[in-house]
């Protein structure tokens, strides 16, 4: 969730300096952003409104989400047009939120009921942490390479880090809930 953090409120810190740095007008940045914001709310509307057909599955759909993210964020550290700035923003804010539609649900899916809240809690701070640490460490990345390119392929691999950390979860709890059907196939041939 940290890295989720960082990489979530990343865009919005570095995307309007990358782009004034790649000699774009101020207000066009801004137009990026709003683009962005837009974006996410119809994503998270659009995960409302078809949330109980993805109901069980939020942890796969948060795995599809975040490989989409990952994906554009590798192809935005090579992007320097003002129109794939707009594509990125568009696909990222939708794909993110999408994904801050089923924030709260997907606790629930992970630990099938129990210490939702703990879980939330710490979720919520974790993703905090990385967004308090992300725009620090994106502006060092940043002094320190000369460009954004690093920072992109950072975000990208942020994203890769809760994709693999999702399909992980996916598996475990496949796996656990395989073993329980076998203990109870067991039980019932045993009596």
């Amino acid at each position: 969730m940290c890295c989720n953090g960082f990489a979530y409120f990343l865009p919005m810190v570095i995307l309007p300096t990358h782009l004034a740095d790649l000699g774009y007008k101020k207000r066009d940045t801004v137009y990026v952003i709003a683009v962005f914001g837009i974006m996410g709310v119809i994503g998270q509307t659009f995960a409302s409104l078809v949330g109980d057909h993805v109901k069980g599955n939020i942890m796969v759909a948060n795995l599809v989400l975040a490989t989409v993210l990952g994906v554009i964020n590798i192809i935005a550290a090579y992007s320097t047009s003002l129109t794939a700035a707009y594509v990125f923003c568009a696909v990222s804010g939708f794909c993110i939120g999408s994904y801050l539609a089923g924030y709260y649900a997907v606790n629930y899916e992970i630990m099938d009921g129990e210490n939702i809240y703990t879980l939330f809690m710490t979720a919520r701070f974790s993703k905090g942490v990385g967004g308090t640490a992300g725009p620090f460490l994106a502006g060092y990345i940043r002094d320190v390479t000369g460009s954004y390119f690093a920072v992109f392929l950072t975000i990208a691999s942020c994203f890769g880090v809760f994709a693999f950390a999702t399909s992980l979860l996916i598996f475990t709890n496949k796996w656990r809930n395989l073993k329980s059907l076998e203990m109870m196939k067991n039980n019932n041939s045993s009596n």
